[in-house]
């Protein structure tokens, strides 16, 4: 069964890279999509980023981000068993299983705030004053860019583009706006651009 752990947990990093992508592309063109999408997308965000933290302390050992070992009857289906009766660490566990496992730190405060935000979206929807978009570019610069960059050598603004390939140009100019220090890879935003002037060496990783 420790084989079937690894081979599930070897796609999160995937599917949780794939997610952010989303989200980041639904809260960069939020207003075509309808007043629903924004909350959506920061929802989502965070959802991104419990993934991917789950992901890196399982390239550990698949077994840490549980926090309930069930006792296993079945010889036949022991994986569907062990989802069915197992239980996850919450997002909140996260941090110190992290720095605990792979020594690297993200400010409890900031993962505490978007949790907040996101149990809100989830329970009550989203009649609350939050800047979406703002929250959401903060939350991933801040948080999830330089984590993911750490650990798998990815970038959020690249993680966009499986979704549009123009979706940088509008994502930088919103980091740009809301004065948001974001990292890119060079070559990502073309020299005709109108924004290209206003970005600079600290811009890049």
């Amino acid at each position: 069964m420790l084989e079937d752990l690894n081979a599930i947990n070897s796609g999160m990093v995937e599917f949780g890279c794939s997610l952010l992508g989303k989200s980041l592309y639904d809260l960069t063109f939020a207003p075509m999509g309808g007043e629903c999408v924004h909350p959506y997308a920061y929802s989502s965000l965070v959802q991104a980023l419990e993934i991917l933290m789950k992901a890196a302390i399982a390239e550990k050992h698949p077994l840490l981000i549980y926090e309930k070992i069930p006792k296993l009857t079945s010889k036949n289906d022991q994986l569907n068993e062990f989802f069915k009766k197992a239980r996850s660490r919450s997002f909140l566990d996260l941090p110190d299983l992290l720095a605990l496992t792979t020594n690297y730190q993200i400010e409890y405060n900031l993962l505490e705030i978007a949790w907040i935000n996101r149990c809100k979206i989830i329970h009550i929807g989203h009649s609350f004053s939050l800047d979406y978009t703002y929250s959401g570019l903060e939350l991933t610069f801040n948080v999830i860019d330089p984590f993911i960059y750490k650990f798998w050598n990815r970038s959020s603004i690249d993680e966009t583009t499986s979704f549009d390939s123009e979706t940088p140009i509008y994502l930088v100019e919103h980091c740009l706006d809301y004065n948001i220090n974001f990292k890119m890879r060079k070559g990502q935003i073309d020299k005709d651009e109108d924004i290209f002037p206003r970005i600079t060496e600290q811009h890049y990783y």
